[in-house]
Protein backbone atom coordinates (compact mmCIF):
# COMPACT_ATOMS: atom_id res chain seq x y z
CA UNK A 1 0.00 0.00 0.00
CA UNK A 2 2.52 2.30 1.15
CA UNK A 3 4.51 1.99 -2.93
CA UNK A 4 0.97 2.70 -4.11
CA UNK A 5 0.33 5.36 -2.60
CA UNK A 6 3.68 7.40 -3.42
CA UNK A 7 3.49 5.89 -6.79
CA UNK A 8 -0.20 7.43 -7.07
CA UNK A 9 1.05 11.02 -5.27
CA UNK A 10 4.41 11.37 -7.33
CA UNK A 11 2.75 9.97 -10.58
CA UNK A 12 6.45 7.54 -11.07
CA UNK A 13 7.54 4.51 -9.45
CA UNK A 14 9.06 4.79 -5.73
CA UNK A 15 12.48 3.52 -7.30
CA UNK A 16 12.57 6.39 -9.74
CA UNK A 17 11.34 8.82 -7.27
CA UNK A 18 13.80 7.52 -4.30
CA UNK A 19 16.88 8.10 -7.31
CA UNK A 20 15.65 11.49 -8.47
CA UNK A 21 15.14 12.99 -4.81
CA UNK A 22 17.18 10.60 -2.32
CA UNK A 23 19.75 8.26 -3.86
CA UNK A 24 21.59 10.58 -6.29
CA UNK A 25 21.30 13.29 -4.15
CA UNK A 26 22.82 11.66 -1.15
CA UNK A 27 26.05 10.21 -3.20
CA UNK A 28 25.56 6.63 -3.21
CA UNK A 29 28.11 4.93 -5.58
CA UNK A 30 25.78 2.41 -6.83
CA UNK A 31 22.45 1.44 -8.03
CA UNK A 32 19.43 -0.03 -5.48
CA UNK A 33 16.41 -2.02 -6.56
CA UNK A 34 13.02 -3.01 -5.29
CA UNK A 35 11.85 -6.43 -5.02
CA UNK A 36 8.31 -6.32 -7.41
CA UNK A 37 4.89 -8.20 -6.17
CA UNK A 38 3.17 -9.79 -8.92
CA UNK A 39 1.97 -6.65 -10.46
CA UNK A 40 5.43 -5.60 -11.01
CA UNK A 41 5.34 -3.04 -8.44
CA UNK A 42 7.79 -2.46 -5.80
CA UNK A 43 6.86 -3.77 -2.89
CA UNK A 44 7.05 -0.48 -0.37
CA UNK A 45 6.95 -2.07 2.82
CA UNK A 46 10.89 -3.60 2.72
CA UNK A 47 13.04 -5.08 -0.02
CA UNK A 48 14.79 -2.68 -1.44
CA UNK A 49 18.48 -3.80 -2.30
CA UNK A 50 21.55 -1.91 -2.16
CA UNK A 51 25.56 -2.24 -1.81
CA UNK A 52 26.43 -2.40 2.17
CA UNK A 53 28.04 0.95 1.57
CA UNK A 54 25.15 2.68 0.40
CA UNK A 55 22.87 1.45 3.21
CA UNK A 56 25.80 3.51 5.33
CA UNK A 57 25.92 6.54 3.37
CA UNK A 58 21.65 6.41 3.83
CA UNK A 59 22.60 5.76 7.76
CA UNK A 60 24.73 8.92 7.35
CA UNK A 61 22.70 10.97 6.02
CA UNK A 62 20.20 10.30 8.95
CA UNK A 63 22.91 10.89 11.25
CA UNK A 64 22.90 14.16 9.35
CA UNK A 65 19.46 15.11 9.60
CA UNK A 66 19.21 14.93 5.95
CA UNK A 67 21.84 17.18 4.84
CA UNK A 68 24.69 16.32 2.49
CA UNK A 69 27.58 18.52 2.06
CA UNK A 70 25.16 21.48 3.04
CA UNK A 71 22.31 20.64 0.36
CA UNK A 72 19.10 19.20 2.62
CA UNK A 73 17.86 16.58 0.75
CA UNK A 74 15.20 14.97 3.01
CA UNK A 75 12.69 17.69 4.46
CA UNK A 76 13.50 19.66 7.89
CA UNK A 77 12.28 17.24 10.77
CA UNK A 78 11.68 14.47 9.05
CA UNK A 79 14.70 12.82 10.22
CA UNK A 80 13.26 13.31 13.67
CA UNK A 81 9.23 12.33 13.01
CA UNK A 82 10.24 9.31 11.04
CA UNK A 83 12.51 7.83 14.32
CA UNK A 84 9.97 8.44 16.68
CA UNK A 85 7.05 6.35 17.07
CA UNK A 86 3.87 8.79 17.39
CA UNK A 87 1.56 6.68 19.13
CA UNK A 88 1.42 4.50 22.03
CA UNK A 89 1.06 1.08 20.60
CA UNK A 90 4.41 2.29 18.60
CA UNK A 91 6.56 2.80 22.11
CA UNK A 92 9.37 0.21 22.51
CA UNK A 93 9.05 -2.21 25.63
CA UNK A 94 6.57 -4.33 26.88
CA UNK A 95 3.72 -2.95 25.57
CA UNK A 96 0.03 -4.67 25.54
CA UNK A 97 -0.87 -2.77 22.02
CA UNK A 98 1.99 -5.06 19.75
CA UNK A 99 3.36 -8.17 19.83
CA UNK A 100 7.55 -6.80 19.73
CA UNK A 101 9.23 -4.80 21.67
CA UNK A 102 10.98 -2.81 19.22
CA UNK A 103 9.18 0.75 18.85
CA UNK A 104 8.52 1.77 14.87
CA UNK A 105 8.37 5.58 13.56
CA UNK A 106 8.08 5.49 9.66
CA UNK A 107 10.22 2.48 8.45
CA UNK A 108 12.72 2.66 11.56
CA UNK A 109 12.22 0.56 14.64
CA UNK A 110 13.75 2.00 18.32
CA UNK A 111 15.08 -0.88 20.09
CA UNK A 112 13.41 -0.78 23.83
CA UNK A 113 15.97 0.44 26.43
CA UNK A 114 16.76 2.80 23.94
CA UNK A 115 20.07 4.47 24.14
CA UNK A 116 21.50 8.09 22.85
CA UNK A 117 18.82 8.47 20.36
CA UNK A 118 19.69 5.18 18.43
CA UNK A 119 17.33 3.42 15.63
CA UNK A 120 17.59 1.19 13.07
CA UNK A 121 16.39 0.01 9.99
CA UNK A 122 16.00 -3.74 9.92
CA UNK A 123 16.02 -5.77 6.76
CA UNK A 124 14.63 -9.90 6.55
CA UNK A 125 17.57 -12.25 6.67
CA UNK A 126 19.64 -9.79 9.55
CA UNK A 127 20.18 -6.37 7.17
CA UNK A 128 20.71 -3.78 9.50
CA UNK A 129 21.20 0.29 9.35
CA UNK A 130 21.59 1.25 13.03
CA UNK A 131 22.32 4.81 13.73
CA UNK A 132 23.58 6.01 17.13
CA UNK A 133 23.19 10.00 17.07
CA UNK A 134 24.83 10.60 20.33
CA UNK A 135 28.59 8.98 19.44
CA UNK A 136 27.95 10.13 15.76
CA UNK A 137 27.33 6.19 15.29
CA UNK A 138 26.40 4.53 11.68
CA UNK A 139 26.86 0.92 11.36
CA UNK A 140 25.62 -0.97 8.00
CA UNK A 141 25.67 -4.84 8.50
CA UNK A 142 24.37 -7.18 5.48
CA UNK A 143 24.57 -10.92 6.45
CA UNK A 144 21.96 -14.31 5.99
CA UNK A 145 20.04 -14.95 9.24
CA UNK A 146 17.49 -17.84 8.96
CA UNK A 147 16.72 -16.60 12.56
CA UNK A 148 16.84 -13.21 12.16
CA UNK A 149 13.71 -12.60 13.90
CA UNK A 150 15.42 -14.23 17.47
CA UNK A 151 18.35 -12.16 17.02
CA UNK A 152 17.99 -8.55 16.44
CA UNK A 153 18.10 -8.15 20.49
CA UNK A 154 21.35 -9.44 20.26
CA UNK A 155 22.24 -7.70 17.26
CA UNK A 156 21.35 -4.27 19.09
CA UNK A 157 23.34 -5.26 21.72
CA UNK A 158 26.54 -5.73 19.10
CA UNK A 159 25.91 -2.73 17.56
CA UNK A 160 25.79 -0.50 21.30
CA UNK A 161 29.03 -2.46 22.22
CA UNK A 162 30.86 -0.93 18.96
CA UNK A 163 29.32 2.23 19.06
CA UNK A 164 30.40 2.89 22.82
CA UNK A 165 34.02 1.44 22.01
CA UNK A 166 34.98 3.36 19.16
CA UNK A 167 33.66 6.27 20.64
CA UNK A 168 36.13 5.95 23.66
Amino acid sequence: MLAAVLTGATGQPVASYLEAEVWQPAGMEGDAFWSLDRTDAEIGFCCMNAQLRDYARFGQLYLDDGVRDGERILPEGWVEASTNPEAPRLEPGDNPDSSWTFGYGYQWWVPEGRVNGEFTAIGVWGQYVYVDPTNGVVIAKSSTDGDFDDNDHESIAAFRAIAEEITR
